[in-house]
C-alpha cells in the first residue's frame, strides 16, 4: 500500500507540475494576446480621435473659413497681375520689411558675437582660476603631507619619552624610598 500511495503521489505530482506548466504558457499566450489587443485599441483610439476632431463642425467651419481666405487671396492675386500697379508697391514694401528684418538680424548677429566673446573671456577666467586654485590645493597637500610626517616623528618621540619616564617611575616605585613615597 506504501508503494500504491507514493505512486499516486508522483503520478499527482508530474501531472500537478505539468498542469501548472501549461498554465504558465497559457498566462504567457494571453499576455502576449492582450498586449497585442491593447496596441491595436490605443492605435484605433487615436484614429476616432483624429476622425473626431476633423468632423467636428467647429474643425469643418474653420477649413471653410481658410478654403474663402485662399480664394480671395487667389481673387486678389488675379487683380494684382490685372493691374500690374499693386506689384510695384507690394514689392517695395517687401524690400522695405526685408531691410528691416536684415538690419535687426545684423544687430542680432553683434549682440552674439559680443556675448560670445564674453563668455569665451569669462571662461578663460575661470579655467585659470581653477588652475590656480588646483596649484593651492598641490601645495596644501605637500604641507599637510610635511606636517603629518612631523607630527608622526614628534607623536614617536613622546611615546619613547613617556616610556622613559614611567620606567623611571617603575624603578622609583620598586625602591626603598618609593616603596615609603607611593604607599606600597
Amino acid at each position: 500500500m506504501n508503494k500504491t500511495l507514493s505512486i499516486v503521489l508522483i503520478i499527482w505530482m508530474v501531472l500537478s507540475i505539468t498542469e501548472n506548466v501549461l498554465n504558465l504558457k497559457r498566462m504567457k499566450l494571453y499576455e502576449e494576446r492582450q498586449e497585442e489587443l491593447d496596441a491595436k485599441d490605443e492605435e484605433l483610439s487615436k484614429r476616432l480621435r483624429v476622425y473626431e476632431r476633423v468632423s467636428d463642425p467647429k474643425t469643418v467651419q474653420f477649413y471653410v473659413t481658410e478654403l474663402n481666405k485662399i480664394v480671395d487671396n487667389m481673387h486678389r492675386l488675379g487683380k494684382i497681375i490685372d493691374s500690374g500697379e499693386e506689384i510695384g508697391t507690394s514689392l517695395s514694401r517687401i524690400e522695405k520689411d526685408y531691410t528691416i528684418s536684415l538690419d535687426k538680424v545684423n544687430s542680432i548677429y553683434e549682440i552674439i558675437d559680443s556675448v560670445k566673446d564674453r563668455q569665451l573671456l569669462d571662461l578663460t577666467q575661470t579655467e585659470n582660476k581653477i588652475s590656480e586654485v588646483w596649484e593651492s590645493i598641490g601645495k596644501i597637500e605637500k604641507l599637510i603631507d610635511k606636517s603629518e610626517a612631523g607630527i608622526i616623528s614628534n607623536r614617536d618621540a613622546i611615546k619613547k619619552e613617556i616610556s622613559k619616564v614611567n620606567q623611571t617611575l617603575n624603578t622609583i616605585k620598586k625602591s626603598k624610598i618609593g616603596g615609603k613615597i607611593f604607599g606600597d
